[in-house]
C-alpha cells in the first residue's frame, strides 16, 4: 500500500519534521516519492545547512562557487581563492566557515564565510605541502588527513580550529599511509576509505576512523566492497557514501556505504549516472543529499539521497569543467543533522 501525499512523520535519526512528497497514483497514494524537511524559522530546532561550495581544480582553479542543496541546478559563483590556486585542495567546514587546505606545491589554507559569496581569505600555513589528502569536520575542528609530496605517501593528521586562524596542531597518525582519498563523519566520528597507498598503488579497500574529540591515532572500520583511490564521499550523521573514481585503474561508477557509528563493511548502494570519473573530486552533503561533483573532469553533477539506496538524479550544470576539487558545506554529518 502506498503512503499518502502529505504525511507526517519526525525522522528520530535527523530530529526533523517531515512530510511525504510523490506522484499520485490512484486516489490517495504515490508508487514513488520522498520524504522532505518541513521548512522553519524556528531558533530552537536544527535543522542543518545546504549550501555546498566547490574550489579550485586542475583548471579554473581559482574559481568557487555555491550550490543549493536543497533544489536542484542551483550552482552560481561564489568567488576566488585568493591565495596560491591549483589542484589537490580539500574542504572542510563548520556551519559558518569552510576552510580550504593547500593546494599541490603550496602551504597556504584559505576560508570563506559560507553564507556570505566574496574571495577567500588567509587561514593558515600548514606546515608541509602534502596534497591528495583527505579531511572532516565536527563542527569545532577541522582535519586534513594523509597526503603526498614528491612521491612519498604520509599518514599525519592535522588539526584546525575553526573559529581560530593562524593554528595548526600535529594531531595524530592514520594506521596506514593513504593519498587520494575523502572522508565521511559524523559528529564524533570520521571514517577514511580506500586511497591509494605504498604497495597499493592501484588502491585499497581498508577503512580507517579517528574519533574527533580525543588526540590519537587511526583504528580499523572494516573493508570497502572494491579496492580504489580518488573515491568521492558524502555523508549525513547517519551513512556515508563512497562513490566513483578508481578501481583497478578504471574509472568506476559503483557507490557504496557505511553506518558511521557501527563498525564493519561497506554495502553497495548503487551507481552513478552519467560518465564516470576516474578523477579525484569530492562530495557537498546536506542532512539528505550528496552532491558528486564534476564527473569526468566536465560540468557535470549527480546527487543521491543518501538514506534511499540507488536514487541517482542528475542535479545542474557547474559553471566551470574541473577535476581535483575540493568541496564542503554547511550541511554535512560532522555537523550532527541527517
Amino acid at each position: 500500500m502506498g503512503i499518502t501525499p502529505g504525511s507526517m512523520r519526525f525522522n528520530t535519526d535527523s530530529m526533523r519534521l517531515e512530510y511525504y512528497r510523490g506522484g499520485a497514483v490512484g486516489f490517495g497514494t504515490v508508487s514513488t516519492g520522498e520524504w522532505v524537511s518541513v521548512a522553519t524559522d524556528s531558533t530552537h530546532i536544527e535543522t542543518g545547512g545546504t549550501r555546498g561550495l566547490i574550489a579550485s581544480g586542475n583548471t579554473n582553479a581559482s574559481k568557487i562557487e555555491y550550490a543549493n542543496l536543497a533544489t536542484t541546478g542551483g550552482i552560481a559563483e561564489f568567488g576566488t581563492i585568493s591565495g596560491t590556486t591549483g589542484a589537490y585542495r580539500t574542504g572542510t567546514a563548520d556551519r559558518t566557515r569552510a576552510v580550504f587546505f593547500n593546494a599541490q606545491n603550496a602551504t597556504d589554507s584559505q576560508f570563506v564565510t559560507i553564507a556570505s559569496q566574496g574571495n577567500s581569505a588567509s587561514f593558515v600555513t600548514m606546515p608541509n605541502d602534502y596534497n591528495q589528502c583527505a579531511s572532516c569536520s565536527d563542527g569545532i575542528r577541522g582535519f586534513r588527513v594523509g597526503g603526498s609530496d614528491a612521491g612519498v605517501t604520509y599518514n599525519s593528521i592535522y588539526q584546525i580550529i575553526f573559529q581560530t586562524t593562524g593554528v595548526v596542531i600535529d594531531w595524530g597518525d592514520l594506521s596506514v599511509s593513504r593519498l587520494a582519498f575523502h572522508g565521511n563523519m559524523n559528529p564524533t566520528r570520521a571514517v577514511f576509505a580506500g586511497g591509494s597507498s605504498p604497495g597499493s598503488t592501484n588502491g585499497v579497500a581498508s577503512m580507517e576512523y579517528i574519533q574527533m574529540a580525543t588526540q590519537g591515532n587511526g583504528s580499523d572500520f572494516g573493508d570497502l566492497i572494491e579496492a580504489g583511490k580518488y573515491r568521492m564521499s558524502g555523508c549525513n550523521a547517519v551513512r556515508g557514501l563512497i562513490a566513483g573514481g578508481s578501481i583497478s585503474n578504471s574509472a568506476a561508477r559503483a557507490i557504496e556505504y557505511i553506518t558511521l557509528s557501527t563498525l564493519g563493511n561497506a554495502v553497495n548502494f548503487g551507481s552513478l549516472g552519467g560518465d564516470a570519473n576516474a578523477g579525484s573530486n569530492g562530495a557537498c552533503s546536506s542532512p539528505t543529499r550528496a552532491l558528486f561533483v564534476s564527473i569526468a573532469n566536465n560540468n557535470t553533477t549527480n546527487y543521491a539521497q543518501i538514506m534511499h539506496e540507488g536514487e541517482i538524479i542528475q542535479f545542474g550544470d557547474l559553471g566551470f569543467g574541473r577535476n581535483y576539487t575540493g568541496t564542503t558545506s554547511n550541511g554535512h554529518g560532522g555537523l550532527g543533522v541527517g
